[in-house]
């Protein structure tokens, strides 16, 4: 089935419904994906290994692989907190951050004492669907730091991927395969790691060319 029939039946008769009148996967031009990258999550007999849930999330990438088809999947490592994992903007070294796969499960938490910012206000126009009522040196402060975060998490994905931390030749250099096959190669089998890095801020950069200057 279709994204867009799956998520129209888990909706249908409840109040929250989001779709409205549109239901059909030809009402959407694209569908993005975005998961977690949860390592730590095997079923409750222990029997599935990482390098099964590597596989899983191998075909997953293999098939959600275009916004304009399937859909296209977007990865976070290890989870979405990682858009947290960081010192005051801008953190030089954010590049280095990775996590023990033991330490995974304790993510949330740790990324929380980890961060300079004890909250979202500083990356976030709204709360719990709301608009902020922000002051325009507030609004210009929330683009900066988004700004910020895709320049770190852009510079990392080509870290990751090349060696180097630096704005990447070209997009294709850190698409979501190749970072995938980076983490499970360089970090998860090499060193029992994960190499913390946010699917949000690569999104804006590939679709929307959000990078500052070097």
């Amino acid at each position: 089935m279709d994204i867009a029939s799956v998520l129209h039946e888990k909706w249908k008769g409840t109040e929250s419904d989001p779709f409205g009148k549109t239901r059909k996967a030809s009402d959407f031009s694209e569908v993005f994906l975005f998961f977690d990258y949860d390592c730590h999550q095997q079923d409750k007999k222990g029997l599935t290994t990482i390098k099964d849930l590597n596989r899983q999330l191998d075909k997953m990438l293999e098939f959600f692989s275009e916004e304009t088809a399937n859909g296209k999947l977007y990865i976070n490592y290890p989870m979405m907190e990682s858009i947290r994992y960081t010192k005051k903007l801008p953190d030089n070294d954010y590049f280095s951050y990775e996590i023990p796969l033991k330490d995974v499960l304790r993510f949330k938490e740790l990324a929380t004492n980890f961060s300079f910012y004890k909250n979202l206000d500083e990356i976030c126009f709204k709360l719990n669907n709301e608009p902020r009522e922000l002051s325009p040196e507030q609004e210009e402060k929330v683009k900066r730091n988004w700004e910020l975060l895709v320049r770190q998490n852009v510079f990392k994905a080509n870290f990751i991927c090349k060696g180097k931390n630096i704005k990447p030749s070209a997009k294709a250099d850190v698409s979501q395969q190749a970072l995938f096959n980076k983490e499970c190669h360089d970090f998860v089998s090499a060193r029992g790691t994960v190499s913390i890095l946010n699917s949000f801020p690569l999104f804006l950069y590939e679709y929307f060319t959000v990078l500052i200057n070097e």
